[in-house]
């Protein structure tokens, strides 16, 4: 017996199978189309909501240009400047079309209450127009001082008030009913995920499984990137370290020249150490907050050659640049300056470095914020000459690092004079202030500030 009704048990499975599928499928089937029609009615509401809106921007642009053109006209009443005069205009060359799509809407007529007020309005402006333009101002101002216009302008705003009612009303019946469908799609989308939650059980599983490896994967990226840093990092150190060496070694050669004891050769070393110790600082930034001036930077990194006595020229308008770009900046500037200093113009009595910087202007970001590019000109200048290198160092694998970390570009150009050094990098509107007064040029001899 229990042998048979095992047998019947398994005749029967395959036909609780397609029961089962055939009820899934029906299910699957009325929440879809309760969610069509569910979606169906929240587009009809989206819809009668994005037209009331259009119908309530287009009434307030006619207020709006109503005011901008009665603005304009006393603002030429009052100081002659025909420049009042083109928002004047502006506004009633743009107020035909506004009042074209109310017609098409059906809330305004060439007849209606808001159209022969708006008529009343403009020619009330255009009288005192051109009672300004005849030079008869006084008459101008005895109309302006009444209160015509004034009750007009109170007319209109009743009236476009008066006609933002209903619209603003079928918003609000728009927004009661999503309240509805809203719920009605959220039962629906509940079924739904019931009927769906044995399938998702499984994805949950395989998904689980795809978040772990890629979780693990993404340690590992992110040690080796890590790794790289770090070493890239080392190498950075050690050649600065390096270079803060030679500059040291070079203001000890540099500050005997001139000296007329001991003490005042230690007093000059001294001061040239501390300022490229101040010079150092400011290359590295401090603060997230903080905004650094380019000649603060500029004349804070090349401190210890000015002091000793070199060739230099700076030059260019202030310019707060973020603290994000401080740092390679500066580090462009010290690579630069230490070059110069060991095979450049400085490695010789009559070079010359002239530093120039100033802003171009460019497009727009995707947040609305002007692009301005910041433009940083090196040139040196020696009777003997630069001579080109003829492999790349590690300085210069360096300075192409750092300009490509500001997404910027740089180009060099060798002279039979020397060499000159184009910067270019993108700087956001908001975080730059360009003054409008020019630094004068700071010669061999003369003592720079830092920082």
């Amino acid at each position: 017996m229990e042998h048979r009704a095992d047998r019947r048990i398994q005749a029967r499975r395959p036909l609780w199978n397609w029961l089962m599928i055939a009820l899934v499928a029906l299910a699957t089937i009325a929440g879809g189309i309760a969610l069509g029609l569910s979606l169906a009615a929240q587009r009809e509401g989206t819809l009668a909501v994005r037209t009331s809106s259009e119908k309530i921007v287009a009434l307030r642009s006619v207020l709006r240009l109503s005011l901008d053109a009665e603005t304009g006209a006393r603002g030429f009443l009052l100081t002659e400047d025909n420049r009042f005069l083109e928002p004047y205009e502006a506004s009633l060359r743009d107020l035909p079309p506004y009042f074209q799509r109310l017609e098409d809407w059906g809330l305004a007529s060439p007849n209606s209450r808001l159209h022969l007020m708006l008529d009343a309005r403009r020619a009330s402006l255009a009288q005192i127009v051109a009672l300004a333009r005849d030079g008869r101002r006084d008459e101008a101002i005895a109309f302006v001082r009444t209160t015509i216009g004034q009750q007009q302008q109170d007319a209109v705003r009743a009236e476009i008030a008066r006609l933002e009612v209903p619209q603003q009303a079928e918003i609000d019946r728009a927004l009661a009913g999503f309240e509805v469908i809203t719920r009605q799609t959220n039962m629906i989308l509940a079924f739904l995920a019931l009927i769906a939650l044995g399938a998702g059980a499984l994805g949950l599983r395989l998904a689980l499984r795809s978040t772990r490896l890629e979780a693990k994967a993404r340690r590992l990226r992110e040690v080796e990137r890590a790794e790289k840093e770090t070493a890239l990092i080392a190498r950075e150190l050690d050649h600065r370290v390096k270079n803060l060496f030679a500059v040291v070694l070079a203001i000890i050669q540099l500050g005997g020249r001139g000296a007329t004891s001991a003490a005042d050769a230690i007093a000059r070393i001294k001061g040239r150490v501390e300022a490229l110790s101040r010079a150092h600082d400011v290359s590295l930034g401090r603060g997230t907050d903080m905004a650094v001036d380019i000649g603060t930077l500029v004349r804070a990194t090349l401190a210890p050659y000015a002091q000793a006595k070199v060739n230099l020229v700076t030059e260019g308008p202030q310019v707060d640049l973020p603290v994000m770009r401080v740092n390679p900046i500066g580090m462009i500037l010290h690579e630069l300056a230490t070059n110069a200093a060991k095979y450049g113009a400085w490695a010789a009595h009559e070079g010359v470095v002239t530093v120039r910087w100033n802003v171009l202007e460019g497009a727009k970001s995707e947040e609305g914020r002007g692009l301005h590019t910041l433009r940083l000109t090196w040139d040196e200048e020696t009777e003997g000459g630069i001579s080109e290198p003829t492999t790349k160092g590690f300085g210069s694998r360096m300075i192409e690092s750092v300009v490509a970390q500001l997404g910027g570009r740089l180009a060099r150009n060798w002279k039979p004079g020397g060499l000159s050094i184009v910067l270019d990098a993108e700087i956001v509107e908001a975080q730059a202030a360009v003054g409008m007064g020019t630094r004068l040029a700071e010669r061999a001899g003369e003592k720079l500030e830092t920082a």
